[in-house]
């Protein structure tokens, strides 16, 4: 029962390999540097609020025209 509360999962789920939610938030990526993710991600974390927000907004109209 401990790893169920840690896992946040029921034992059913547990046992079975299945979750309420399959798309839980991630915490944390690894990425290569050798990748474009990695080079956005280098580029975000240097730009100023201002552009962060940019960044953002253009990424959501162009996964919106997908």
């Amino acid at each position: 029962m401990i790893i169920c509360e840690a896992l946040d999962v029921t034992p059913y789920e547990l046992l079975e390999g299945t979750t309420r939610n399959k798309h839980r938030e991630t915490e944390y990526m690894r990425v290569p540097k050798t990748s474009d993710e990695y080079t956005l991600l280098e580029i975000f974390s240097q730009a100023d609020e201002t552009t962060r927000g940019r960044i953002i907004g253009y990424a959501e109209a162009i996964s919106e025209k997908k």
